[in-house]
């Protein structure tokens, strides 16, 4: 199964009605649960693999730029998952250069002073992390060199661009690689976990907060359904906006389909909406 399948048939299910399926799912849980420290208490079995905790620390990066600095969550990851991992996890990051290098010091996620010092170049961290976005776009995304994808490349630079992604929505949110990530669905399959979907995901909602539902009217053409029904999940949105989106769809003669779902359940989730906040 391919990071399309997964997307469609466990990740946007698990979503609407917070059902897991079956099977090897964990680390897509825990890309898009709304209780992730709940989720690392409650799993059994926790999968102490380098995808899984390079996908839970994303999370933490997240949370330490867009909310605050949270002690207790690395705590609970330090207790949660090996330390063999948690090391591997900061020597790869040491692999790296300047500002990726210093991802790799502990002490950044369990000192809140050494978070606030290393957080605190905006200008700089702007500038490497627009660089990192750009730049796998223009690898990643992009098919003009028609070849077959580096994906151990891919993993080894996902979460600092995970981190970049995470920045520069927070502090360059009107940035046009943001909007570039949004609508370039990857060249080359995505893999199990899809965390090259999942970054698509992320900055799909950046840009709907950013510019509504006109992010999706205007670019319909360019996007997946499963983006589309994703938004409509994750945001809120009035009837009237959904009654003008679900026209659009309607009248759309030749929607490609670059992803695995159609126009059909997404216009059932659009009438879902609309029912339920009519009824409220």
């Amino acid at each position: 199964m391919c990071g399309y399948c997964i997307e469609t048939g466990a990740v946007l299910p698990f979503i609407k009605s917070k059902l897991r399926h079956e099977g090897n799912f964990q680390a897509n849980y825990f890309q898009e649960t709304d209780d992730l420290k709940g989720d690392i208490t409650t799993t059994k079995g926790l999968n102490n693999s380098q995808g899984v905790i390079d996908i839970v620390f994303c999370r933490l990066y997240d949370q330490y730029i867009t909310h605050a600095f949270d002690i207790s969550l690395f705590d609970l990851v330090s207790i949660s998952f090996s330390s063999d991992v948690i090391q591997s996890f900061f020597a790869r990051r040491k692999e790296g250069e300047g500002l990726w290098k210093e991802l790799g010091n502990e002490y950044l996620y369990k000192d809140e002073k050494c978070w606030n010092n290393f957080i605190r170049d905006k200008e700089n961290i702007s500038n490497n992390s627009l660089a990192m976005l750009n730049a796998y776009d223009d690898w990643w995304l992009l098919d003009s060199n028609r070849v077959k994808k580096d994906h151990s490349r891919f993993d080894s630079v996902f979460p600092i661009l995970s981190f970049s992604l995470s920045f520069v929505a927070k502090h360059c949110s009107e940035s046009a690689v943001i909007k570039k990530i949004a609508l370039e669905s990857p060249y080359d399959v995505p893999g199990f976990w899809g965390n090259d979907l999942w970054l698509q995901r992320r900055a799909m909602i950046a840009c709907a907060k950013q510019h509504g539902l006109g992010f999706i009217l205007d670019n319909l053409s360019k996007l997946r359904f499963e983006l589309i029904y994703y938004v409509l999940l994750k945001t809120d949105t009035n009837p009237i906006e959904l009654n003008k989106l679900k026209k659009v769809i309607l009248s759309e003669d030749e929607h490609p389909m670059r992803g695995m779902m159609e126009s059909e359940p997404v216009i059932a989730l659009i009438d879902h909406l609309i029912h339920k906040k009519t009824y409220m």
